[in-house]
């Protein structure tokens, strides 16, 4: 039997573009091992859909791949998680202070309040409409990106056969070639 995979991407572009890669090379890969079609249903924002889209009109495989939108665009990251300039216009998220996941002692923490809040107000309400998709198509497996991951473990934990796999095709420590922007160029990994 053919891979039945769900792929959860939620973030930028940059989160979104190398999921459509890896969904392209996943068809072709079980299309070469199995000799039958591969079904992959991608959920992304709605802002994104055109770039799976784009993936799907340039793969040759027999394979389907199935678009579905998340209800939210990158935009709705900035309404959720009440992020707005401060005095000096340095972007700050206004409930960081008091959120119950921000660390007021460590700077570099200060995003946890805003992706928590991001997590909470906007991928897991989609909890229905992702376990819906996973049902009726029978999906085995999970792909998932870092914003997506409580939804996937979480159907994952209810749907036991089914599997979570987590992927970061960003690197998550800065160097020479994809620095943090929270680093200044001497933390760079060389």
């Amino acid at each position: 039997m053919g891979c039945r995979a769900l792929l959860l991407s939620v973030g930028t572009r940059g989160d979104v573009e190398p999921f459509c890669a890896l969904a392209k090379e996943m068809c072709l890969l079980n299309q070469r091992i199995h000799q039958e079609p591969t079904t992959i249903d991608f959920f992304v924002q709605r802002n994104l859909v055109s770039l799976v889209r784009q993936i799907r009109q340039s793969a040759a495989t027999n394979s389907e791949l199935r678009i579905h939108e998340f209800p939210f665009t990158n935009r709705d990251f900035y309404a959720v998680s009440n992020i707005s300039p401060d005095s000096s216009g340095s972007v700050v998220c206004s409930s960081s202070k008091n959120h119950p996941y921000s660390i007021s002692n460590d700077p570099r923490m200060s995003s946890v309040a805003e992706l928590a809040d991001i997590i909470a107000g906007l991928v897991l309400p989609c909890y229905n409409q992702v376990e819906t998709v996973l049902k009726e198509n029978k999906c085995n497996v999970i792909v998932t990106t870092a914003l997506a991951r409580p939804l996937a473990f979480l159907l994952a934990k209810i749907h036991q056969d089914v599997k979570v796999v987590l992927v970061h095709l960003q690197p998550l420590v800065p160097n020479h070639l994809f620095p943090c922007y929270r680093h200044s160029i001497s933390q760079f990994v060389k």
